[in-house]
């Protein structure tokens, strides 16, 4: 996960990697568009079997901070499993309970960052 966090992808493109005991766990690639002040997630990944102790949760705060320093108003995401595991409805449920929005018609989801933009 680390090589694919790291490797070189576009200037506007940051990847976390979170570890548990020292291996890696999740991986969460954010890409961060000046422009338009958006940030969006466009994969985050935990592995099965680390899956239920909140690594995602801590990736995607993470994520959200860093969009904010760099002066992101909102951050947004494309909703899809990204194995056999996990359920869109689920997945679109997690989003939620971390802010996100969006119609129930489509998977593009977003979160507000504005109100919590301190500059």
């Amino acid at each position: 996960m680390r090589a694919r966090a790291d490797r070189e992808w576009r200037v506007w493109t940051s990847g976390f990697v979170a570890r548990v005991d020292g291996r890696e766990a999740g991986l969460l690639m954010l890409d961060f568009y000046d422009r338009t002040s958006t940030a969006k997630v466009h994969e985050i990944f935990v592995l099965k079997h680390y899956r239920g102790r909140s690594i995602a949760k801590v990736l995607m705060m993470r994520a959200e901070a860093a969009a904010q320093d760099l002066g992101a108003r909102s951050i947004e995401l494309e909703a899809h499993p990204l194995d056999e595991w996990t359920n869109l409805s689920r997945l679109r449920c997690w989003y939620s309970s971390m802010g996100f929005n969006g119609n129930p018609d489509s998977r593009l989801m977003m979160k507000d960052l504005s109100s919590r933009y301190n500059r």
